[in-house]
Parts: C-alpha cells; sequence; structure tokens
C-alpha cells in the first residue's frame, strides 16, 4: 500500500494513467460516490463499488493484477473494518495495489509497516547563479 500525499491529485493520477498506457497494466481510480473505474475507460464503472469498503472488498476478491488508486480516500481509513481489509490485501499475497492520494492523508497506528508514505510537490524550475535548477 502506498500512501500519497498531495494537493495534485489530477497531476498524480495522469502519471498512473501513463503506466498504464505504456505498460498495458490495469490502474483503477476511485472517487467518493463515484466508485471504481479503469483508467482509460471511465464510461464504464465497476457496479457496487461507490462506498470505500465495497471498492476494498471488490480489490480483495480480484484475483488479477492492478493498482487501485483511492483519490479523497483519508476518511475512509479512519474506520476500523476498512483497515481490516485493507490489512488483507496488504498480506494477502495477492497483486493488487492500493494507492490512497490525499492533500492530508490519515495513517493509522494499525497499518504500520504495511504502508509506503510519499509527499508528492511538482518544483518549478528556478535561476540560480545564472543556471536553472529544480528545487
Amino acid at each position: 500500500m502506498i500512501v500519497i500525499g498531495t494537493r495534485e491529485s489530477r497531476h498524480v493520477l495522469d502519471l498512473f494513467q501513463r503506466y498504464s498506457r505504456l505498460t498495458g497494466k490495469a490502474v483503477y481510480h476511485w472517487e467518493p460516490e463515484r466508485g471504481l473505474k479503469r483508467v482509460g475507460v471511465d464510461h464504464i464503472p465497476i457496479p457496487k463499488t461507490e462506498r470505500g469498503c465495497d471498492a476494498l472488498d471488490y480489490i480483495r476478491s480480484s484475483k488479477h493484477f492492478g493498482v487501485y488508486v483511492m483519490d479523497q480516500f483519508a476518511p475512509e481509513l479512519q474506520t476500523e473494518p476498512n483497515q481490516q481489509r485493507l490489512r488483507a490485501i496488504a498480506t494477502g499475497g495477492g497483486a493488487q495495489t492500493v494507492v490512497v492520494l490525499d492533500s492530508e492523508p490519515f495513517l493509522p497506528e494499525s497499518l504500520d509497516g504495511l504502508v509506503i508514505q510519499v509527499r508528492h510537490a511538482r518544483s518549478q524550475p528556478r535561476l540560480r547563479q545564472g543556471r536553472w535548477v529544480m528545487e
């Protein structure tokens, strides 16, 4: 499981879409009340995945590789049943990777050791001493 703290979730999702296009690997996107959709095939929603708990159950039952980008999912991480679902996905040995995107991600202690946490921010080039540098 990966938790990405970002204020630019659209940009991060675009990067995952590029990954999917270049590799042919399945990437899914979840939004509250909209459910899961496969990136690149947004017009076909996955039924009964609008609620976070239902989306996690779907992910856990999947037998296929998939990256599941969960947008604005931090509130869902606060419930113990969803934490249990995520633990089951993370330790189940399956080929699913859950990626949580949120501007201020909440990471419960019960998921310590199962999560990689990353902070995303696009840097802007700056001119320093006559050279363009990324900060």
